[in-house]
């Protein structure tokens, strides 16, 4: 962190592939060679949280971060089976970043713990790529093994009325064991950083470690970015700000105005504007998003509760990838299902009860909407199935024989017609492809009830009106009106 910055060429490597990573590794490489030559580990504490005690011993202490450097080396020593090109369309949850040795950035990616290695860059750079990770592998084997120093920082970060305060300690005495941990600290503020946009918020960070530290101003940028983006944490914490709640907000709000606008349009087109019906179809519009984001939220919630109680990331593969998404994703879709379901009762009984139709046109307008949304949902599921079973994503591998985020997005990519590097529509087409498809099927359902209760209603009218054409023949018939004219003689005669 900052104080290093004065010397060498400090580049922030992704340390963060298990949740009890290191906070941020630095490595000083070579301008020439690209060889890493020095090390950086910084801790970071938020408010005042303490430095924790682990397995490993306490936090940012000599054992703790030797066993994650290690383990770091191990993920480099790894890369030499990768085989695969692969740029990966989503955020991977293991990656390791490479500089090449004119100073090229790239990386070394995958999912799952038990993956093979995918190379994010260009083919002809694979192997000396490979070449690279294995000076880093050895590097940090290096580290670890006492041949190079280790330079240590805790950062703490922490809010002070208006202000933002971070505090750095040289801890490199602490991972030598030496017991004293009065380190030195250089401590800045960033004031009424709550009124800040995040440029400006940014750029005083950067004026501040230019004033306290100094260095190079690329570095400096670099280091600014970082900061800002570490202390997001504490900045919503002091705007009392619940990240859930405001998407919650946000997509309700968004979802209503765009019906309220929709259907407005509609019915002043057709110069029929109805305000209580725009309301019950506004109210509806909102009801669903609002469940629909509170399900989505409860089920991944509970998921992750569970995974966290277990160790799971500890202990992550692809097949426990598969055992945990697929049946999530599986709840969702079905959580999604009823919840329109439930949409679609408000919308055809809100109807029935404010007047605008009889029971029978409720109970009607239910079960065709309930049907197509089910057909729709069963569709865009057995799509998704079929496509993973016997599809082959970009990269040449089976669908079938990918997991959890990475199966998704290759099937959804094939649905687009390949990659967006491929030519294709890539995640995003495959994502409209796949949703505008369920709602033709659908409204196409619905439509098809309606068709069918149409059908149903002209046969019934004709059996009755053939009725009663069936009993006006037989009131007019040449008998019942012998006996009519019989007893009107009878009665005149009287």
């Amino acid at each position: 962190m900052p104080n290093h910055l004065k010397d060498g060429n400090w580049i922030s490597l992704t340390s963060r592939n298990i949740r009890q990573g290191l906070d941020l590794i630095n490595i000083d490489i070579d301008k020439k060679t690209g060889i890493p030559k020095g090390i950086m580990t910084t801790e970071v504490k938020y408010g005042s949280s303490q430095l924790g005690t682990t397995k490993d011993g306490r936090q940012a202490s000599k054992n703790w971060v030797n066993s994650r450097i290690a383990k770091k080396a191990q993920e480099y020593f790894e890369t030499a089976n990768a085989k695969v090109v692969s740029i990966p369309h989503h955020e991977p949850n293991f990656k390791l970043d490479i500089t090449l040795p004119n100073n090229k950035k790239t990386f070394f990616w995958k999912d799952g713990t038990n993956d093979q290695w995918k190379y994010a860059g260009d083919a002809k750079d694979l192997k000396l790529a490979k070449q690279r990770a294995f000076t880093f592998g050895k590097f940090f084997n290096g580290a670890v093994e006492g041949k190079i120093g280790i330079r240590s920082r805790i950062l703490r970060i922490k809010i002070d009325n208006n202000d933002i305060v971070y505090s750095l300690r040289n801890a490199d005495n602490f991972i030598n064991d030496i017991r004293k941990e009065t380190f030195k600290i250089r401590e800045f503020r960033i004031k009424d950083f709550l009124n800040k946009s995040a440029e400006e918020f940014e750029d005083e960070i950067y004026k501040q470690l230019k004033n306290k530290i100094g260095g190079d101003d690329t570095s400096l940028r670099k280091q600014a970015k970082e900061l800002a983006k570490l202390s997001n944490r504490q900045i919503l914490e002091a705007k009392k700000i619940n990240p859930t709640k405001e998407i919650l907000k946000k997509s309700v709000s968004i979802g209503m105005i765009s019906t309220l606008a929709i259907d407005s349009s509609i019915q002043l087109s057709t110069n029929n504007f109805d305000p209580k019906l725009t309301a019950l179809y506004t109210g509806s519009s909102g009801a669903y998003i609002l469940t629909e984001k509170i399900l989505k939220y409860r089920i991944i919630k509970k998921v992750l509760d569970k995974a966290k109680n277990s160790n799971f990331f500890a202990k992550l593969t692809p097949n426990i990838i598969s055992k945990s998404i697929t049946p999530t994703a599986s709840r969702i879709v079905n959580a999604s299902t009823c919840n329109m379901i439930a949409v679609s009762a408000l919308i055809s009984y809100g109807k029935y009860y404010m007047g605008y139709s009889d029971l029978k046109e409720a109970n009607r307008e239910m079960i065709a909407s309930s049907i197509g949304v089910m057909t729709g949902s069963a569709a865009s599921m057995g799509t998704m199935g079929l496509i993973g079973a016997f599809a082959t994503a970009s990269t040449g591998s089976a669908i079938s024989s990918l997991s959890g985020v990475a199966a998704t997005n290759a099937t959804l990519a094939w649905l687009g017609g390949g990659t967006i590097a491929s030519g294709g529509l890539g995640v995003a087409g495959g994502t409209a492809i796949l949703s505008g498809g369920t709602i033709i099927i659908a409204v196409a359902t619905t439509y098809a009830i309606y068709v069918i209760y149409d059908k149903y209603d002209q046969i019934k009218q004709r059996e009755e009106l053939e009725s009663y054409v069936h009993n006006l023949d037989n009131l007019l018939s040449d008998e019942n009106i012998a006996k009519l004219v019989e007893m009107k003689s009878y009665e005149i005669y009287n």
